[in-house]
């Protein structure tokens, strides 16, 4: 049986709804996210059926096909069930590719038919999961002049980001994302409003016009190489309803309108903890650390503020208000900048709760002064809480020295219990000190309530460079491949649109990165921050005693 027969035996025997030739839609997803979208129905006949089309998939590893992965989890986000479905193909093996993902209640149907069936090596192909999902934004996209679907979905460079926000370090410097190495201004001495259209942030907007590789969103390409989730893809489906800012953007990048959709401002770096995979710009705890390692002066401020004067900044954000979609708090600690409950207390007054709050917290506190986060919260309903914990119990307290175990999970019940409607997730970094540890992690929190399996992502550390798991010694490396395939069979079940998955799968990926072990830099600052705070590495990691030394 051909192709064209198995159609036509399921013309003749179904009710067909529609035809869709997958491979037709491989350089570009979201057409068949759209087209899926289009025959969604609140209640099916037992005789209709959607017709896929599949004679090639992209391939990592022993990994399932991402279209495949790609096609379930495309229905179970717009909901139709898979058994409505049917798939027919040229891939011989598909049921038993099939298998390999999760376990749903309604399978799809499959027609194996005679014919060539291509098997690709997957670049930056990633599969479609629900936290890229295009379903809120899905009237804009429908909309979309194709150039800019195109520049939005399916350019590998393309980024939103020098349109809708800025990022700001405590030291002042300005970037479009917190992950580029471009830097347009510096708040210290300049305006936002100069640095929207400063010769950086210009040259990056008219080389993504021209779909150029920038050299300084290498990060963002690194991670969908790897598999991962990147913040170029977030901001392109997230900021979908700004894309007419992209049709009023002069040739060389100048852009008239100054409103500010995104902030991701660290307006100081204070923090109550000492993180190994840290340094003294994103928290103040590690100026003490840093003069002892030699990385700063001891005359180097302890506090860094960003801006020309302290409030500066938080007021030339104030500006923006009506304006904005999307905050990510970060800091230092945002739990304990008071900025951020005054930015949180002007959107209130003003009824914008409708913004976007993404918190990167580390969870040892809900409260500042007489101010409880809660309170802040009580009119805000899109929440979403990124816990940055690397370990449980003595592994998280030396990870992130300063943490107490307790309070980190007595904040996470309260937060259960007071607001369960918080999209809240687990996000550790991954590190040669904590990689074999993450399994555990992962599963005891799942097994206690305190998560479900699908909320914990997975950051990949790329520097310090010593604690990146890509230099671990292959014998770690076996270690870490065999856990990780063992915790993955256990995962995939339980993680229905593969939003912790991807995250285990990427370490896997990084460990083929080339990497040496530095073990002179490593434990350098492993003795001495352990001989600070009185730790013990040997105690806590036993798992990792083989490190060479």
């Amino acid at each position: 049986m051909t192709i064209v027969d198995g159609i036509s035996y399921l013309l003749k025997n179904f009710t067909v709804i529609d035809t869709i030739h997958v491979d037709q839609c491989v350089a570009s997803p979201i057409d068949l996210y759209l087209r899926l979208q289009k025959n969604y129905k609140n209640e099916y006949s037992t005789n209709e059926r959607i017709i896929l089309v599949v004679t090639e998939d992209f391939y990592k590893d022993s990994q399932p096909g991402i279209m495949l992965h790609s096609i379930q989890n495309m229905l179970d986000d717009i909901d139709i069930s898979s058994c409505f479905v049917c798939v027919v193909t040229t891939n011989s093996d598909i049921k038993n590719e099939y298998q390999h993902l999760q376990q749903y209640n309604n399978f799809l149907n499959f027609l194996i038919c005679q014919g060539t069936f291509t098997r690709h090596v997957a670049t930056t192909q990633t599969v479609f999961t629900k936290y890229h999902s295009a379903k809120n934004n899905l009237h804009q996209i429908t909309n979309l002049t194709e150039k800019n679907k195109n520049y939005l979905f399916n350019s590998k460079t393309f980024c939103m980001a020098p349109w809708v926000g800025v990022s700001v370090s405590t030291s002042g410097q300005v970037k479009t994302c917190p992950h580029s190495t471009a830097v347009v201004g510096n708040c210290n001495s300049q305006s936002l409003g100069d640095i929207w259209n400063s010769t950086g942030m210009k040259s990056l907007r008219a080389s993504m016009l021209s779909d150029q590789a920038i050299s300084s969103c290498e990060f963002c390409y690194n991670n969908e190489r790897l598999g991962v989730k990147s913040l170029r893809n977030s901001y392109n489906k997230s900021f979908v309803k700004r894309v007419s800012k992209i049709d009023s953007t002069a040739s060389d990048g100048h852009l008239e309108d100054f409103s500010l959709n995104f902030i991701d401002a660290r307006f100081n770096n204070l923090c109550n903890l000492v993180c190994r995979t840290c340094d003294r710009q994103s928290s103040s705890s590690w100026h003490r650390p840093a003069v002892e390692l030699q990385l700063a002066n001891k005359s180097d401020p302890v506090l860094l503020v960003a801006g020309r004067f302290e409030s500066d900044l938080i007021n030339q954000i104030i500006e923006h208000a009506d304006h904005l979609d999307r905050i990510y708090f970060c800091g230092g600690e945002p739990m304990m900048i008071e900025a951020f409950y005054d930015l949180l207390e002007v959107l209130d007054n003003k009824s914008r709760h409708d913004v976007e709050l993404i918190y990167n917290s580390n969870l040892t506190r809900l409260s500042l002064k007489q101010r409880h986060i809660f309170d802040s919260w009580k009119n805000f309903s899109n929440i979403s809480i990124g816990a940055s914990l690397d370990g449980e119990f003595d592994r998280g307290e030396y990870i992130r020295i300063g943490t107490d175990w307790n309070d980190v999970l007595a904040n996470r019940q309260q937060i259960l219990d007071r607001r369960p409607d918080i999209d809240f997730y687990v996000r550790a970094t991954a590190s040669i000190l904590n990689v074999l540890h993450l399994p555990d992690f992962h599963k005891s929190w799942s097994e206690k309530g305190l998560i479900t399996p699908d909320q914990f992502e997975i950051g990949l550390l790329f520097e310090p460079v010593h604690f990146g798991i890509n230099t671990a010694p292959e014998s770690l490396k076996n270690q870490i491949r065999k856990k990780y395939q063992k915790h993955l069979e256990w995962l995939r079940p339980n993680d229905q649109l593969g939003r912790a998955t991807h995250g285990f799968q990427s370490v896997l990926n990084q460990l083929e990165t080339p990497g040496n072990f530095d073990k002179d830099t490593f434990w350098r600052e492993i003795h001495t921050l352990d001989h600070m705070y009185k730790l013990n590495f040997d105690k806590v990691f036993p798992e990792l005693k083989d490190l060479p030394r």
